[in-house]
């Protein structure tokens, strides 16, 4: 059993289906390096600077993880002359994280709790 509740078995398969899921947190207080910093610091993972225009400019990815996506990225951006806000429901929140397509969502989630000023915003499974 993990935070999420029992694993699911799947008819004919031998052991527990990992479960993938899609976490998103936010901070009020730390800025887009600053929460780069802390997570790379906390998870071991690095992070490189990437230029998008569909993220409004600067934000920061995860190196190779395989299947697993961790972005960091500063909102409201603009795009096509157009203020945009990802996470409506959380457009109070200037950074965003997201950790996507991971089976690892308890170990990073239990991880994460020790950045002061990040907040546990949401979890899908996917």
């Amino acid at each position: 059993m993990n935070a999420l509740g029992p694993q699911s078995q799947h008819p004919g398969h031998p052991g527990p289906l990992m479960v993938r899921c899609y976490d998103l947190d936010g901070s009020h207080t730390l800025s887009l390096v600053e929460m780069r910093e802390a997570m790379e610091s906390c998870l071991e993972i690095r992070f490189t600077l990437r230029d998008s225009d569909y993220r409004g400019g600067d934000y920061f990815r995860a190196g190779d993880l395989g299947d697993e996506g961790l972005v960091i990225q500063a909102k409201p951006f603009e795009y096509e002359n157009e203020e945009e806000v990802a996470e409506l429901e959380y457009a109070d929140y200037p950074v965003i994280a997201w950790i996507a397509w991971t089976e690892r969502g308890d170990d990073f989630r239990e991880k994460l709790r020790k950045v002061s000023g990040l907040n546990f915003l949401r979890r899908s499974i996917q």
